[in-house]
């Protein structure tokens, strides 16, 4: 775990958060989520600091944070851009993909090649589908090239969590 190099550090993270109960949890800086309710809330900032010439996500890029959230649970992701550039935020099956995998999991399609501008926020849900593999990607031409992409997983089970 760690901050990736090259800039500023960003919170690290490499938990499943337990609590008392069970019911409500946080993974990291950038997760919560309820058991009860099966929802997790996602922060994710684009160009969160200076790593990967601020071609990131919470300050990580080339799929070095890992998101999983189990299928069939609720996620609403509260997308920031902190970054000098325009950025946008969808959960994508592929590296070629221009459309978020899951309905609902992505900026409008009027934003998504387009990105919002600096100091913007967004926020979209959706319910995480089938149990794999897929990439959290800026859709922003040439962005996800330059390394704007994390890895987002859908488990068949347990609880969601935020690995960097």
């Amino acid at each position: 775990c760690g901050a990736p190099s090259g800039g500023s550090a960003a919170p690290s993270s490499s938990a499943s958060a337990s609590s008392p109960s069970a019911s409500k949890g946080a993974t990291s800086p950038w997760m919560t989520y309820q058991t009860a309710t099966k929802t997790v809330t996602l922060k994710l900032v684009a160009g969160y600091n200076s790593n990967l010439s601020g071609f990131n996500f919470n300050g990580y890029g080339n799929g070095q944070m890992v998101v999983s959230v189990p299928s069939g649970w609720k996620v609403t992701v509260d997308f920031s851009n902190q970054g000098q550039l325009p950025h946008s935020a969808a959960i994508v099956t592929t590296a070629t993909s221009s459309a978020p995998a899951f309905p609902g999991a992505g900026l409008p399609s009027s934003e998504l090649a387009s990105g919002i501008a600096s100091g913007q926020t967004a926020t979209f849900s959706f319910t995480a589908g089938a149990p794999g593999t897929y990439r959290i990607a800026c859709l922003v031409p040439g962005h996800e090239g330059l390394g704007m992409w994390d890895t987002f997983k859908v488990t068949s089970g347990g609880t969601p969590s935020v690995k960097t």
